[in-house]
């Protein structure tokens, strides 16, 4: 079974939304609450055929809830306290690995932000002329922010003319 990622739905009404607001794990009828396809576009309504129970666990680290851990079956009576308190261990587990790919993430967007202003700082500084730091300053750019138009003006003297403009690496 492959990995579905996707924009998430309102919970509102779900099982995940009665969880978080409680702040812990859930064990409940499949039919109470929204199914599980009202989470996320990308889950087939099928999916939520036949089930009986329901397990919903919030994801935390730190105290801030992330997300939710859910499994549910199709056969009823068999999910029960033990597999509760199983499925909120196993959400402990994971809450720690996910904050770190998050984190890991977020260390490496701010590395390569670090390396462009680096790399454009010894770039600017290596080369004076407005043309050569213009294409520096839009390879840096695209790299921190993405861009579709970027122009640099220098005014003159008299503060109203400009002597050059670049825009999209072309003199304008």
């Amino acid at each position: 079974m492959g990995l579905i990622w996707t924009l998430v739905r309102s919970i509102k009404g779900t099982i995940a939304e009665a969880a978080i607001k409680q702040g812990n794990a859930i064990l409940e009828d499949a039919n109470f609450g929204k199914p599980i396809s009202e989470h996320t576009g990308a889950v087939p309504n099928s999916i939520d055929d036949d089930l009986h129970d329901r397990i919903c666990v919030p994801l935390s680290t730190r105290g801030k809830v992330f997300g939710c851990l859910y499994v549910a079956t199709k056969t009823s009576g068999v999910l029960n306290q033990k597999h509760l308190e199983l499925m909120s261990l196993i959400a402990d587990q994971i809450s720690g690995s996910i904050a770190n790919v998050d984190l890991l993430e977020q260390l490496q967007r701010e590395g390569r932000r670090r390396d462009a202003l680096a790399e454009l700082s010894q770039a600017a500084n290596e080369d004076l002329s407005l043309a050569h730091i213009y294409q520096m300053t839009a390879s840096s750019l695209d790299l921190l922010i993405g861009y579709d138009r970027f122009v640099i003006t220098k005014v003159c003297d008299d503060e109203i003319n400009y002597e050059r403009a670049f825009g999209d690496g072309v003199i304008v």
